[in-house]
C-alpha cells in the first residue's frame, strides 16, 4: 500500500533523511517514532507530496507520488499536526468543501457516512469555532477520509487532548484500520503501544528499528521477573536470597523480584525459588515499556556516532 524506497532529503549541507526505506501493507496501524529533529515531519511531508525528496521514491498503491501526483494523492488522507480547519464554517459545509476539492462527485453520501462513522452528527451543523478540541480533531480526521482514501496519514492525532478525548480518538483509529492503512507520527508512546501493530523508529534521519510492539522487547537488555510466595520471607530465606543473587533481588512483602537477561535465566530462578520457599504462588515478567526501549535505542545510536 505504501512503499518508501531509499529516500534522501538534504537542506543545503544538512542531511535530514539518509536512505529511508520501508513498506506498509493494508489494514495495519504503524507508528513513526523519533526524537525532535529525527526526520519524522520531513518523511511525512514527502509521503504526502508536500515536499520533494532529494533522491528516492514514494509509491502509494503502486502509484509514484511525484510522477503521478493527482491519482496518488487521491489515495491519501492527511491530518497535519494542526488540522486545516476553517473555523467560521459549519462542519457539514467544511466537509463538502473538502470533498469538492478532491473532485468527489458522491460527496453527499460520503459525508453522511463519515459524519456517522466519526460521531459528528450532534455537531454537523455547528460552526467549527464552537467545537471542543476533541470534536475539532474528529473533524480534522473527517476531512482526511471524506474522499475514502486507502491510506490515512495522521500527524500527532491525540496531541492536546484530555484523557477522555485521547481514548475516543484511539478507539476511532482502531475502528478505522478495518478499512484503511494508517500511518501515525506521535510523541505519546503509550498511544503507540495501544493503537499500533508495528513501530518504525527514526533517529538522525535513519531508520534504526522496525518491529512489532511485542518484538521490540528484544532491544531491552534486562527484564524483571516477579514471584509471589505464600508468606513473607523469613530472615534466613532473606539472607539466602541476597547471598545467592546480591543486588539483583528485591523483596516487597511476599513478592520477590529479580533482574534477568533471558528466558533460560527465568527457568533457573524458578527452580531456586522452589528450593528456597518450597513452592511459588505465581510468576510474572515485567516487559520493558516502549519508552524505555525508545530511550535506549536512540541513546545507543548517539553513542555510536560520537
Amino acid at each position: 500500500m505504501i512503499e518508501v524506497k531509499n529516500v534522501y532529503k538534504n537542506y543545503g549541507p544538512v542531511e535530514a533523511l539518509k536512505g529511508v526505506s520501508f513498506d506498509l501493507g493494508k489494514g495495519h496501524v504503524i507508528g513513526l517514532l523519533g526524537p525532535n529533529g529525527a526526520g519524522k515531519s520531513t518523511i511525512m511531508k514527502i509521503m504526502t507530496g508536500f515536499l520533494p525528496p532529494t533522491q528516492g521514491q514514494v509509491k502509494i498503491a503502486d502509484i509514484d507520488i511525484w510522477e503521478n501526483p493527482v491519482p496518488a494523492k487521491q489515495k491519501i488522507g492527511y491530518l497535519p499536526e494542526n488540522p486545516p480547519l476553517y473555523e467560521s464554517m459549519r462542519v457539514y459545509d467544511y466537509l463538502k468543501f473538502c470533498a469538492d476539492l478532491r473532485l468527489d462527485h458522491s460527496s453527499a453520501e460520503r459525508i453522511s457516512f463519515v459524519v456517522d462513522r466519526l460521531g459528528l452528527a450532534e455537531v454537523v451543523h455547528k460552526r467549527i469555532l464552537h467545537l471542543s478540541k476533541g470534536f475539532k480533531q474528529r473533524v480534522g480526521i473527517a476531512q482526511a477520509m471524506v474522499h475514502n482514501p486507502d491510506v490515512l496519514i495522521l500527524d500527532e492525532p491525540t496531541i492536546g487532548l484530555d484523557p477522555v478525548q485521547m481514548i475516543e480518538i484511539r478507539d476511532l483509529i482502531l475502528e478505522l484500520k478495518k478499512d484503511h492503512t494508517i500511518f501515525i507520527s506521535t510523541h505519546i508512546l503509550t498511544e503507540v503501544e495501544k493503537t499500533c501493530d508495528q513501530v518504525i523508529i527514526i533517529n538522525k534521519g535513519q531508520i534504526i528499528a522496525r518491529e512489532s510492539i511485542g518484538h521490540l522487547s528484544k532491544w531491552k537488555n534486562n527484564k524483571r521477573v516477579y514471584f509471589t510466595v505464600s508468606t513473607k520471607p523469613s530472615q534466613d530465606q532473606f539472607d539466602l536470597l541476597f547471598r545467592k543473587f546480591g543486588e539483583r533481588v528485591k523483596v516487597n512483602g511476599n513478592e520477590v523480584s529479580f533482574e534477568v537477561k533471558d528466558d533460560l535465566e527465568n527457568s533457573k530462578l524458578s527452580q531456586s525459588m522452589i528450593e528456597i520457599f518450597g513452592g511459588i504462588s505465581s510468576m510474572r515478567v515485567d516487559d520493558s515499556s516502549l519508552e524505555e526501549i525508545f530511550v535506549q535505542m536512540t541513546s545507543e545510536q548517539a553513542n555510536e556516532t560520537r
